[in-house]
């Protein structure tokens, strides 16, 4: 018994000192990620949690307790793991948001964060050493780790085609990727907005294997936490190789079973720093309406109470209306005062510009921070309530349902360093029994002497409000496995399905929503809505063009089509033709006048699209019809993505290409014989992609063009800035096919699957082999299809000589017809592989992608087995599990087109 206690012993203290090492490398590692910060007791025991395997299932910690320090947490956590030998923690952070504005504000986060990561040998000689062993132990997990890549990458997803793309360059690497509900959870479910048919299921396998998803202020999004933990607990029962992980992060103590993981402990209030915040002085003051008073100048009345005090206030309003009436009163009342107003309804682009604008930056946590010269008003909606890092000195608002004020209090003296009072209206008469809980619960909060009630976070958590005065959660959608086999079968297009259904319910729960119609403004529509361009080549436009979300602002339909009545009466004769995206995707073109003439259904989540002469963009980005100078075409302004659209026209003497938008410097006189060559020499100079060519010139009944103009749209031809999707240089294709074959099996290893690594380097060396076809190498370009190449190192691909052939079907034909796979346990992966890695294969090859050397019966024979393996393979590995495996081989061909297997810079 003595030597069994000896042992015991033993065994407790080596868990001891790993424990105090760990804890002193955490201690170490957070000062030099967060610029010199001490961690609080709870992010400690957050990073011991991590680093034993155990991933916190919720956190439930006050506003201004610095839950955005999981990133970091999450990062070190994955380091030590990494110098222990033993990882578990998943190597993608995915940390999910309810608003656009917070997303910019954890992208900006991240990125520091690694910015101080990267470049360790700045830092100060304290964090210089531990930097290193943090870079170090990282690249570890990455195949490019040793090429010259940053071992961590940040991306953004917060509008359809916004992403930079590194998070998919490499899925062994550590990323941090940051998106709203919307574009996160589409992507999960194989349904990505924005996404084309090459990437829904590499998105899905990226973010639900090997990755940590955190849902930030989960309490406003119940239906997409139960999705988040559905798909979780499926995953745990079907053998997906890296089953994704779920935290739950609220600032909000709504009723729930069960207790948090990770919350406030007594060392949590031991601490000064963080006890200086959790009590920190929050002083409450109810105000009764009269029947008579109106609520804008109420609210205007309380907000100027602090106009000469040079301080920061924070108005929170129900609607745009009323916070427009506040900022006008305000701006009349105290022309010193400095007014920003933060909605739902304005564009996209001024709500990003918005948040760097001085005076809203002036509202964000700093301890250092001065008083303004002037009072600072911030008027928001709710699009201001959630996540976004202000702190105001002072708060007006109405009364709201508690979880929303329990947002607003959260906004105001977050550092505990000054003394915030919050005034709150109540009307003369409540409108339901939640305004009538709420306001109960307020009234039995402890007295403050002096007037008022104690509404600090310490306070809340000890009176926890009643369930009855929380908003209502919308009914949820159970998540049954038969969508999941619809919705993974990505290569049917949405057109030729129209059964399957829209994942939006999954996200958001379901309501009667009140419709909303969108506005965007395009250089482009005038020339689109012309009635001589053919409506195809509409489509093909905005296809090749899309309208993006930040481009875009929303009102509710029935005040959208007052506005537009308005705007249309304001117009006049002008008769000013418009384009219209209806909810299912079909187009209308007409003039404005009689688009306000429509069935109002046909408005209900339709995108209006207006000329950029037809004005009503205010300079604030609202749609105020009033404003006559011409909108600003934003379409190019969008984060991580270069696109270009020129109109082309063609005269006696050459031809002339100007760019819509951009500076009038590119606008250029180019010669060719024909359009083929103008589009070339305009793709080499700019170094984008062709990807649509559209007519837009008066034909005259001989034919001969009067006006002949065309309007060319190009993108990136990479899909991050690493990664090219036409090869940079011409290249072989056996040289390409063992290179990646090679970098395949490094993939699979880094990323823990080596007993599949064979798969992968088998997949690779033979994924290209369908290229060797005649028509693929004419379409490229290549005048010698005897010596095939893999890239031709030109963007143009001709599609009317290739007929649509598709080399990954040619390839799979290659594959079947050798020999030696029916005994390999990997056989019918590594042949799937090759059938889905551009796309295709999930589950069909339609026959316009046959191969034509080949007899049509043997081509329906693989196409069927095909679909049959397809089946086979996601049964064994998973639905999001099999995505993940395709993503591996996908980067591994990416990687090399971009020459970054061999040191190349992109």
């Amino acid at each position: 018994m003595k030597q069994r206690h000896g042992e015991n012993e033993a065994v407790r203290e080596a868990i001891v000192n790993d424990a105090e090492k760990a804890a002193e490398f955490f201690r170490r590692a957070f000062s030099a990620l967060t610029g010199g910060k001490a961690p609080f007791p709870w992010q400690q025991r957050a990073f011991w949690q991590l680093v034993q395997g155990q991933i916190p299932a919720a956190v439930t910690l006050p506003t201004g307790t610095g839950k955005t320090s999981l990133i970091p947490i999450w990062l070190i956590a994955l380091a030590w793991q990494v110098i222990t030998g033993r990882v578990s923690v998943p190597r993608r952070l995915v940390w999910v948001v309810n608003r656009r504005a917070v997303v910019d504000q954890a992208t900006d986060e991240a990125a520091g964060l690694v910015s101080r990561l990267c470049n360790g040998e700045k830092a100060g000689t304290a964090h210089r050493e531990i930097l290193h062993d943090l870079r170090r132990a990282l690249a570890q997990l990455s195949a490019l780790g040793s090429r010259g890549i940053a071992p961590i990458t940040v991306s953004t997803l917060r509008g359809e085609f916004a992403d930079n793309g590194d998070w998919k360059l490499d899925p062994s690497r550590p990323a941090i990727v940051v998106g709203t509900v919307d574009m996160v959870g589409s992507r999960l479910l194989f349904s990505g907005y924005g996404d084309g048919l090459s990437t829904r299921a590499l998105h899905a396998g990226l973010i639900g294997q090997d990755a940590l998803v955190v849902l930030d202020e989960a309490h406003l999004t119940p239906p997409f936490a139960a999705l988040l933990n559905a798909i979780q607990g499926i995953q745990r029962v079907t053998g997906h190789p890296r089953p994704m992980r779920v935290t739950l992060v609220s600032a909000t103590q709504r009723p729930v079973d069960g207790s948090a993981a990770v919350g406030v402990e007594a060392d949590d209030r031991a601490d000064p720093m963080l006890n200086r915040r959790l009590t920190a002085r929050k002083t409450l003051r109810l105000h009764q309406m009269g029947e008579r008073d109106r609520l804008a100048p109420s609210l205007t009345a309380l907000a100027l109470a602090h106009k000469n005090d040079c301080v920061r206030v924070v108005v929170y309003v129900r609607s745009p209306k009323t916070a427009e009436e506040v900022r006008r009163g305000i701006e009349e009342q105290a022309p010193d005062a400095k007014v920003k107003v933060l909605t739902g309804t304005l564009r996209g682009f001024e709500r990003d510009q918005l948040t760097r604008d001085p005076v809203f930056a002036s509202f964000r946590s700093d301890p250092d921070r001065l008083p303004p010269e002037a009072t600072h008003y911030l008027i928001a909606t709710s699009a201001g309530e959630v996540g976004i890092d202000l702190d105001a000195d002072h708060l007006v608002c109405d009364l709201a349902p508690i979880d929303s004020l329990i947002q607003r209090f959260g906004r105001v003296n977050r550092l505990g360093l000054g003394k915030a009072r919050v005034d709150v209206l109540v009307p003369a008469r409540l409108s339901d029994a939640r305004e009538e809980a709420t306001l109960a619960y307020l009234e039995t909060l402890p007295p403050v002497r002096g007037g008022g009630r104690n509404v600090s976070p310490s306070t809340l958590a000890t009176h926890p409000p009643p369930l009855e005065a929380f908003s209502p959660v919308l009914r949820i959608v159970p998540l049954a496995r038969h969508w999941l086999d619809m919705w993974a079968l990505t290569s049917i297009r949405d057109t030729d399905w129209p059964d399957r259904p829209e994942v939006g319910p999954w996200l958001h729960g379901v309501e009667a929503a009140t419709p909303e119609t969108w506005v965007a403004w395009r250089g482009d529509v005038a020339w689109l809505a012309r009635e001589e361009v053919r409506e195809q080549d509409c489509e093909r436009a905005l296809e090749a063009c899309p309208v993006l979300t930040h481009e875009r602002l929303r009102e509710p339909t029935d005040a959208m089509k007052d506005k537009l009545t308005t705007l249309a009466e304001r117009e006049g004769k002008a008769a000013r033709r418009i384009l219209l995206v209806r909810a299912d995707d079909s187009l209308w073109r007409g003039t404005l006048d009689e688009a306000t003439r429509l069935n109002v259904r046909q408005l209900h989540f339709a995108t209006v699209l207006l000329p950029l002469e037809a004005g009503g963009l205010s300079p604030q980005g609202l749609f105020t019809p009033e404003c006559t100078e011409p909108a600003s075409d934003v379409a190019e302004e969008a984060a991580g993505t270069a696109r270009r659209r020129f109109l082309v026209k063609r005269d006696e003497v050459g031809w002339a290409a100007s760019p819509l938008t951009g500076p009038a410097a590119d606008a250029s006189n180019l010669r060719g014989e024909d359009l083929d060559a103008v589009t070339d020499t305009l793709a080499k100079s700019t170094r984008l992609k062709l990807l649509e060519s559209v007519q837009v010139g008066e034909q005259r009944e001989d034919g001969e063009d009067a006006d002949a103009a065309w309007l060319l749209y190009f993108a990136t031809a990479v899909e991050s800035p690493a990664v090219s999707r036409v090869g940079r240089r011409p290249e072989t294709l056996p040289a390409h096919s063992l290179r990646v074959g090679t970098l395949a099996w490094d993939l699979g290893e880094k990323s823990g699957l080596a007993d599949l690594a064979p798969a992968f380097e088998w997949a690779g060396k033979t994924h290209d082999q369908g290229k060797d076809r005649r028509c693929w190498q004419q379409a490229i370009g290549n005048r010698d299809p005897t010596y095939p190449l893999a890239k031709s190192g030109n963007a143009h691909f001709n599609h009317t000589v290739n007929g649509g052939y598709r080399h990954e079907f040619g390839s799979l034909l290659d594959a079947v017809a050798g020999a030696g796979l029916a005994e390999q346990p990997w056989g019918d992966l590594a042949l799937h592989l090759i059938a889905s890695h551009h796309g295709h294969g999930r589950p069909q090859f339609p026959e316009r992608t046959f191969d034509r050397e080949r007899a049509l019966d043997a081509n329906r024979d693989v196409a069927l087995e095909a679909m049959r393996r397809f089946a086979r393979v996601q049964a064994r590995y998973g639905w999001w599990g099999l995505a993940w495996l395709e993503a591996l081989l996908k980067a591994a061909d990416g990687i090399v087109s971009a020459g970054l297997d061999e040191g190349e810079t992109a």
